[in-house]
């Protein structure tokens, strides 16, 4: 679960910020059993539901998405998704950057 500090850092990033990734991505979510990550950088302040995020996955997109949704999902072995406690922000634009030229794009 994000911590209400971070919640309302999310928050305000939502707008301007998130729309030029000039903000940090706060929190990752993995996948243990895959290189699946989800990289939160905004939480909409009107809908504490939408989150604006990097997936790291077949490919690297930026979009929209339910937080509810995300702490639902599991894998094939039926494990959720959990937050990786050792992550580290880093910007939005730069992570974004650094990923794509990881997969060749």
């Amino acid at each position: 679960m994000i911590s209400f500090e971070t919640m309302e850092l999310l928050k305000s990033y939502w707008g301007d910020r998130v729309e030029a990734m000039a903000c940090y991505c706060e929190v990752k979510y993995i996948d243990r059993s895959s290189k699946w990550a989800c990289y939160i950088f905004g939480l909409n302040p009107d809908d504490d539901d939408e989150i604006a995020c990097i997936i790291d996955g077949f490919d690297v997109e930026v979009c929209n998405w339910s937080l509810k949704e995300l702490q639902r999902l599991y894998n094939g072995d039926g494990d959720y998704v959990i937050e990786d406690k050792e992550f580290r922000r880093v910007r939005a634009s730069e992570l974004f950057k650094r990923l794509s030229e990881r997969k060749g794009r």
